[in-house]
This record gives structure tokens, C-alpha cells and sequence, in this order.
């Protein structure tokens, strides 16, 4: 594997399972073995052009790390590495049921945002905390399905379909805790 195409792929440069399945406490440990080979502290007397080297290493090590422990960043950097990359910035849920839920989970945050209704705030919280762990369950699941049948891009829709509605949730969570820290 070239150097380059280690940089790309977050799983690689860790040396972990190309899965959506990764264990936390394994991926930390992926990442302190990493860093204890490639902290830039440890090639203070190595040439300049060097420890430049291992400082880039070091900062696709963090990125990496960043990028596989957010699951819908680790969702998106599969699809990418198995030829069926998501579009960011897209809202790509066609089931119609579903963009209604969204809509008005959508309407609730924009209510709970503008009032100052501490009650309807905290309920909506709940409500959101409990929708991010469905879609996310939904998103590991879709994900251990594709997998199972050797991740073919081309059978990617669903894994697409629910990483669109965990995003959605997430943002809508973002958008709470924003206004939150705002008021």
C-alpha cells in the first residue's frame, strides 16, 4: 500500500478493521499505539525534513482518529473507501414518512428554539436524544447488513438512506444545543 493511500484511508493509518463496527476502547488503543510510534517528540534529534514528516504523520493520525470516533464521519469514510461515497450537504431521504418525521422534528426544535419554555426545551432534548440513538442504531445496522454481503457500492442505498436521517437528527440536535449556548 502506498503512503499516500495509507493517508486516505483513516482505517489503515490506525490499523483497524475496515468496519462501522469499531469498538471505542479499541480505537483509542489504535490511536495511543500510533501516537507512541509517531509523536513527534520522540524524533527531536532527527533531521528537520524528518521530524516535519512525523508531525504531518501525526496530524493524519488525530485526523484519523477524529474522523472513525464520530460514527456518521466513520459511516461516510466507508461508503467512500468501498466506491459509493455519500454527498454532504444533500438530504437525500426519500421515504416520504420519513421527511415528514423529519419536518416536524424539525418544526419542534425551531418552537423549542425560539420560546423560552424550559419544559418544552428539556422534552424536546429527550425526544432528540432518544431519535440519535434510533437512527444510529438503524445506520450500525444497515452497515452490518452491507457489510455481511462484502460492502458492494452498488448496495450501498440503505447505508445511504440512514446515514441522510442520522445526519438530519444530528444537525437538528446541533441546532438545539446552538441555541442553547446562545440564550
Amino acid at each position: 500500500m502506498s503512503e499516500q493511500h495509507a493517508t486516505d484511508n483513516p482505517f489503515a493509518l490506525l490499523g483497524v478493521a475496515e468496519s462501522y463496527a469499531l469498538d471505542a476502547a479499541a480505537l483509542r488503543d489504535a490511536l495511543v499505539r500510533a501516537s507512541l510510534r509517531w509523536h513527534p517528540d520522540r524524533f527531536v534529534l532527527a533531521t528537520a525534513a524528518e521530524r516535519g514528516a512525523t508531525e504531518q504523520r501525526m496530524a493524519a493520525i488525530n485526523a484519523a482518529y477524529a474522523k472513525l470516533a464520530d460514527p456518521l464521519v466513520r459511516a461516510e469514510a466507508l461508503l467512500a473507501l468501498r466506491g459509493a461515497p455519500f454527498e454532504r450537504g444533500t438530504d437525500r431521504v426519500s421515504c416520504p414518512a420519513v421527511l415528514m418525521a423529519m419536518l416536524e422534528l424539525r418544526e419542534e426544535v425551531a418552537e423549542a428554539c425560539a420560546g423560552e419554555d424550559a419544559a418544552q426545551r428539556k422534552a424536546v432534548e429527550e425526544r432528540l436524544r432518544a431519535e440519535r440513538a434510533r437512527v444510529l442504531l438503524a445506520l450500525a445496522e444497515a452497515c452490518a447488513l452491507w457489510e455481511a454481503e462484502g460492502a458492494p457500492s452498488g448496495h450501498a442505498g440503505t447505508v445511504h438512506a440512514r446515514l441522510a436521517e442520522a445526519a438530519y437528527v444530528c444537525r437538528a440536535a446541533q441546532d438545539l444545543d446552538r441555541a442553547g449556548a446562545a440564550a
